[in-house]
């Protein structure tokens, strides 16, 4: 008997409508050129919010009510992460030529369909069970029982864990199985990040380049923020997620009321088309790109509130907001912030010619890099008060930030 692939043995049926899409259309404000450093305004939020400060020409950010624990680190190449990851794929890769070898020893088309149908589960308990895993590994680094590398080892596993079930289901669906993916593939793409990628390349030795995170945590939630850089773009990462604004239990958040609740806590971002859909397992997901960068929200059905909330940010596209400058030593140092917490360029200059300085940029005691060529450099901003020091050969400048421009809680607090 000839061998038989997957795709030609298994049932081929009706694929079930996807989930509702809907959108709002508008327009957004100038933006600013890039040295321009007037304020933004700023307004309250309601009652119930923890953080008042808001810039409204940006997108809002999720935050903590309270931080623990924040520190800077640096991914670098791990045995163990590649192995977990590589074995995650190879593992994939062979069980697809299982069933292709067990389909092509059954009799009839209910055996097959039995053996889709198995498949399928399996993926969804896999999924299941890859969530749960993933919010005990953010408890116990928000709980301070383990340390923000091997937060960091364990979102860059689990990452690559759901990279691999979202392409097995996206398999199954191309290859004739009965059921539609998009519930599933939805699923997975919550447990996947820009920052959990470049930690992923960063243990698995593919990155470029090196590059720094910024993490902190609580018993109320974690939140990271990665600078990524192309020959084409500079990007901010920021990935928060809250465990007081998720429940177990039924979706009673209708995607209408969700809508209205994005319009009222992100207004910058519901001014442009959008997509809403829900999974099954009550969450409300908005997906949105905007002339900044790129928004996805998970909302709970249960609390109503958003619990995660995934951002990327052109830094060129950011509006800008105050300026701080310091001079000692014959060095000007000029602190460019952007708002709702947002990174910061540090800038080092000669004092009397104005021409540009390399010099290494100390953020609380912790090198976070050395300014380039054109005398600047990009950095994360803690949430709290925070202090720069700038070294050069000829001395220290050192600028306090506090408090530094926070972020809104665009959520239902506890």
């Amino acid at each position: 008997m000839t061998r038989l692939t997957l795709a030609l043995l298994l049932t081929l049926l009706a694929i079930a409508p996807v989930a509702s899409v809907a959108g709002v259309g508008g327009g957004a404000p100038p933006l600013p050129p890039d040295d321009a450093d007037d304020a933004p305004a700023a307004t309250a939020e309601s009652p119930g919010t923890v953080v008042t400060i808001q810039a409204n020409n940006t997108t809002r950010r999720l935050d903590l009510p309270t931080v623990d624990r924040a520190t800077y680190s640096s991914p670098g190449l791990d045995l163990a992460s590649t192995a977990a990851v590589t074995g995650q794929e190879l593992d994939q890769g062979l069980r697809f030529e299982y069933l292709s070898v067990r389909v092509e020893h059954v009799g009839s088309a209910a055996q097959r369909r039995a053996i889709a149908d198995a498949e399928v589960e399996r993926l969804n308990r896999a999924i299941d069970e890859l969530r749960d895993r993933e919010w005990e590994v953010l408890l116990a680094y928000g709980n301070g029982e383990i340390g923000e590398r091997e937060l960091l080892h364990r979102l860059a596993v689990v990452h690559s864990r759901a990279a691999t079930i979202q392409a097995a289901a996206t398999r199954l669906e191309e290859d004739g199985a009965d059921f539609n993916a998009d519930d599933l593939r939805r699923r997975a793409g919550e447990l996947q990040t820009p920052i959990r990628a470049q930690i992923r390349d960063a243990f698995t030795g593919q990155a470029d380049t090196s590059f720094r995170v910024h993490v902190r945590g609580s018993t109320q939630g974690v939140v990271l923020q990665a600078l990524s850089e192309s020959r084409f773009s500079r990007d901010h990462y920021r990935e928060a997620i809250r465990f007081d604004n998720y429940d177990e239990g039924p979706n009673t958040f209708s995607l209408n009321a969700f809508l209205d609740m994005l319009n009222d806590r992100y207004p910058y971002v519901t001014t442009y088309d959008a997509d809403l859909d829900e999974t099954t397992d009550g969450t409300n997901v908005y997906v949105n790109s905007h002339d900044q960068g790129d928004i996805r929200l998970y909302n709970d059905g249960r609390t109503e509130g958003v619990y995660r909330e995934y951002q990327s940010l052109r830094l060129s596209d950011l509006p800008r907001s105050s300026r701080l400058t310091e001079t000692e030593n014959g060095t000007t140092v000029s602190v460019q912030l952007t708002p709702n917490g947002g990174p910061a360029r540090v800038v080092a200059t000669n004092a009397l010619t104005g021409n540009t300085v390399s010099a290494e940029v100390v953020v609380d005691g912790k090198r976070v890099g050395q300014t380039r060529s054109g005398g600047s450099l990009w950095i994360l901003q803690p949430s709290a008060a925070y202090t720069i020091t700038v070294r050069t050969p000829d001395g220290t400048v050192t600028v306090p930030i506090d408090p530094p421009e926070t972020t809104t809680n665009a959520s239902v607090s506890a």
